[in-house]
């Protein structure tokens, strides 16, 4: 009887055991599930494109995206049919639901992202993930630094000259990366676009030897634009540890923009980001202003000096932010040429990109072309061709178009593989497999 009774207490003993366990791992299941809409849900990040993967694997090809309007799912598949892979977009133009600024609310005091912003730009993200197309946020603005264009044509230079500002934006960035950390969609974060802490000083862009000597006098100050990228991207890893951190050089962002930086910020996840457009005077609408005089390749005179553009200069200049990476030991992966471009008027355009892009494909370079179908400014919109506007080459009279391009509407013309847009796309195209962009 003992006998029975001991071997009846050991099956309930192992029922149990067994009820248990099943009780644990259903719990430890439902531990487990995260509610979808929270950031923490999003999938996990592919090897080579968790921290600095995506960038390090190999050449990355991309667009700018400073449209008034959030990107429609359209404008990413369209891009994603060429063969882009990343867009650095900038939010500073949408309307906020503050009735200021885009996330941030009052740039003069910062105090909490406005969600209702924050939802529009999730929704974006959204819509990029959707393409399989990766965004580098990039703002126009931050506390103390209001776009000009949103300042009455004015410029805000608070930014470097109140270290109360150098708070506010650090604080802006913590809170957004909080949501974002996650999100294997956005793959750096671009603090600021095209910095000018020279400007406050009236210091313009000289020899290195001039531009470290300036510097060196602005150590400590508000206008010392490294310790301003330290702090902000210490505030940033206290919040996403992982999610690149992309900056620009001084002088907008010109390539002998890191020639005062001392050596690279101190964080192994930084790319370093330049604007290729020099020569400006020839590249720009300055120059359609002027009557197109200067011609690239050749001797140009402007500003009281002559300079001789060509290939050969165009590569040397493109090799400068190249050449300080190397002498401070940071990878060629981790230096970005994030704008490039020039107006689509100038005939030799195509030929001025090609020879910008054949550099950058000779150092392996990521790059990004400026712009992809901008909504109201149609300057450096390759898919619209090299013609002025016109019934015949846009489906719309020139006063129709500029209607459209002054209600953010230009989006609506019809758009195609153009001639100068050949320099670009005949890359992308490389990033295709099966099909051929349209």
């Amino acid at each position: 009887m003992k006998y029975y009774a001991f071997l009846f207490f050991l099956i309930c003993t192992s029922l149990l055991s067994a009820c248990d366990s099943q009780k644990s791992e259903q719990d430890a299941a439902e531990e487990n599930v995260v509610n979808p809409q929270s950031p923490s849900s999003q999938q996990p990040l592919d090897p080579l494109e968790s921290e600095m993967g995506f960038w390090e694997q190999k050449q990355r090809m991309g667009a700018n995206s400073f449209n008034n309007k959030p990107p429609s799912q359209e404008y990413f598949d369209s891009f994603a049919n060429y063969g882009g892979e990343w867009i650095r977009l900038s939010w500073t133009k949408w309307q906020s639901a503050s009735g200021k600024a885009f996330l941030i609310g009052d740039p003069s005091n910062y105090t909490g992202l406005v969600q209702e912003d924050v939802t529009v730009l999730q929704d974006v993200v959204s819509r990029a993930r959707t393409s399989n197309v990766k965004l580098v946020f990039t703002p126009l603005t931050l506390p103390g630094s209001v776009w000009s264009q949103h300042n009455n044509d004015a410029i805000d230079d608070r930014l470097y000259g109140d270290k109360n500002y150098w708070e506010q934006s650090a604080l802006f960035w913590r809170d957004l990366a909080s949501i974002f950390k996650n999100d294997s969609t956005v793959i750096a974060y671009n603090i600021i676009n095209e910095p000018t802490p020279e400007r406050p000083s009236g210091y313009e862009s000289g020899t290195q030897d001039e531009n470290i000597q300036w510097y060196e006098q602005q150590i400590g100050t508000p206008r010392d634009l490294p310790a301003f990228y330290e702090y902000v991207v210490s505030s940033i890893r206290k919040a996403d540890p992982e999610t690149p951190i992309m900056i620009d050089g001084g002088f907008f962002g010109n390539p002998n923009g890191f020639d005062y930086f001392k050596g690279p910020i101190q964080d192994d996840k930084i790319l370093y980001d330049f604007h290729m457009y020099q020569p400006w005077a020839a590249t720009s609408m300055w120059n359609i202003r002027n009557g197109s005089k200067l011609i690239y390749p050749g001797k140009m005179e402007y500003w009281g000096r002559t300079e001789n553009w060509d290939a050969k200069r165009v590569a040397e200049t493109i090799r400068q932010p190249l050449k300080w990476a190397a002498k401070h030991g940071i990878p060629p992966s981790h230096v970005v040429m994030g704008e490039f471009g020039c107006h689509r008027y100038l005939t030799w355009c195509p030929v001025y990109m090609e020879d910008v892009l054949r550099a950058a494909d000779k150092n392996n370079m990521h790059w990004a072309f400026y712009t992809f179908r901008s909504d109201s400014w149609g300057g450096m919109d390759y898919e619209l061709g090299q013609n002025a506007p016109s019934k015949q080459s846009h489906g719309v009279t020139a006063e129709e178009f500029w209607k459209l391009s002054n209600r953010n509407q230009l989006d609506e013309l019809p758009r195609s593989n153009t001639d100068i847009f050949q320099p670009i796309s005949s890359r992308l195209s490389k990033n295709l497999t099966g099909h051929k962009a349209e």
